[in-house]
């Protein structure tokens, strides 16, 4: 059997992820290191407390993030603003579902979690953020 080790990362940044702009780059690598952090507590079946911690950590940092990323959006007139903005709130949505289903000790919860929170935030760097991707550029440098 293939054992993962603690130190194993659930999600790894690669070069492809990136926007194009290093404040939100940065934003999307602690967003993918929380959910490493919250796997290898899950994982290495940590306290609950530490648990909930990273859960609520990833839950105001998603926001915070959401709310730069909308901020620049709105700043370059961005016209998938609108779309992009409803696949943040379904996301905050399924982010604060998962910590309030953990919070009820729903033990079951780990694997659906993970694999939702991975194929959220991949599926949503390499799709949606990339289709500002040009557009920023195309705003900040005149390209």
């Amino acid at each position: 059997m293939n054992k993962i080790s603690s130190s194993t990362p659930y999600i790894i940044w690669k070069p492809e992820y990136s926007v194009g702009l290093d404040i939100l780059d940065g934003q999307h690598c602690v967003i993918l290191q929380l959910i490493n952090d919250l796997y290898t507590n899950m994982r290495l079946q940590q306290p609950s407390l530490d648990i909930r911690l990273a859960l609520e950590t990833l839950v105001t940092y998603t926001k915070t993030h959401f709310s730069t990323e909308e901020g620049f959006l709105r700043k370059w007139n961005y016209p998938g603003y609108p779309e992009h903005n409803k696949a943040h709130e379904r996301m905050a949505q399924i982010t604060l579902s998962f910590s309030a289903q953990y919070l009820q000790s729903r033990e079951d919860l780990q694997r659906e979690m993970f694999l939702s929170l991975k194929n959220w935030w991949l599926t949503h760097i390499l799709d949606e953020d990339m289709k500002y991707k040009t557009y920023s550029s195309q705003v900040i440098h005149g390209d």
